[in-house]
């Protein structure tokens, strides 16, 4: 029997659906980048220079370096991404991914090729969804079961 815990452990990051990486290039000014992550509801664009990625520019930056600091939107996203992220290739596990995501409290991770080209990006959303799509009973809203006891009356 096929269980979550076993598809976990063995899914690749190659076998999620990602979208291409919509990337950025190093020295753009911040209102433009702000301007990009507002038109496609992006969380978050990884930073590069030559193709190689060197930096991501996420929410969390802009509310704590951006906002907080008065930094002027001019200034080159540079200044305030965050250098050197936490990256992984396809080959990477899912498993991996999320571990990742919850010591270093991050909800995007770069999915990089050996040349360090961002090639997508991996999201909590994404293996949410991916073991929603491979276990969609467990993942379902189901009728209460009378057996189960609550505690509040909402039933949380």
């Amino acid at each position: 029997m096929v269980t979550m815990k076993k598809v976990f452990e063995s899914a690749l990051i190659s076998e999620i659906r990602l979208p291409d990486a919509v990337t950025v290039e190093s020295g753009t000014p911040l209102k433009d980048v702000s301007n990009l992550m507002c038109d496609r509801s992006f969380g978050c664009v990884p930073i590069v220079k030559d193709n190689k990625l060197i930096g991501i520019f996420t929410e969390r930056d802009w509310l704590t370096r951006v906002l907080r600091s008065n930094v002027s939107l001019d200034q080159p996203v540079d200044d305030v991404m965050t250098a050197n992220p936490t990256t992984l290739n396809k080959y990477a596990g899912v498993w991996e991914a999320a571990e990742l995501m919850g010591t270093k409290k991050i909800r995007h991770i770069p999915v990089v090729n050996d040349k360090m080209v961002c090639v997508s990006m991996i999201s909590v959303r994404d293996i949410l969804q991916y073991f929603a799509e491979c276990f969609p009973e467990q993942f379902l809203a189901h009728p209460p079961d009378n057996k189960t006891k609550t505690f509040r009356p909402e039933g949380g």
